[in-house]
């Protein structure tokens, strides 16, 4: 995952998105430009996705070795002498704060991802809403010049 909390999958849901986005809509006269600006952020978030996937894979790889090792030391328990059990109840508290830290980013992370989502989701409602809003007004006052303009004086 990177740092800004998104996760492999968050980012290919936005490069899918921004790749099936119709530019026509707000960007007729300027289609070049926007496709070309469109495929440079295409291939900056197809890095971000690669990195994010390669840091999560590092991390399950850490998270499985960590606990072949404690499967290991569990497993060297029951035949150990007191002294020598001793130090693997002590290696396997540090192996599990480890391991429960490894968990711990990845939730963290999962979460950030979340919640950047929902505020995508409420930025993006705020938008629309703001939009309508400003074509209600662009309406209310070509109605209001067209009436000030055509009404008899």
């Amino acid at each position: 995952m990177i740092e800004d909390g998104k996760s492999s999958a968050e980012i290919a849901k936005r490069m899918d998105a921004l790749q099936t986005y119709d530019l026509t809509e707000w960007a007729a006269e300027f289609i070049a430009d926007a496709e070309k600006a469109r495929a440079q952020a295409i291939a900056a978030l197809q890095q971000l996705h690669a990195g994010a996937v390669a840091q999560e894979e590092t991390a399950a790889k850490e998270a499985a070795r960590i606990a072949a090792e404690l499967d290991a030391l569990m497993q060297r328990f029951d035949s150990a002498s007191p002294e020598e059990q001793a130090k693997i109840r002590e290696e396997a508290r540090k192996k599990q704060t480890e391991l429960d830290k490894i968990k711990a980013e990845g939730e963290n992370q999962r979460n950030a991802g979340e919640q950047a989502g929902k505020n995508q989701k409420e930025h993006d409602d705020r938008q629309d809403k703001t939009t309508d809003a400003e074509a209600a007004n662009i309406s209310l006052a070509t109605a209001a010049t067209s009436i000030t303009c055509c009404s008899p004086t």
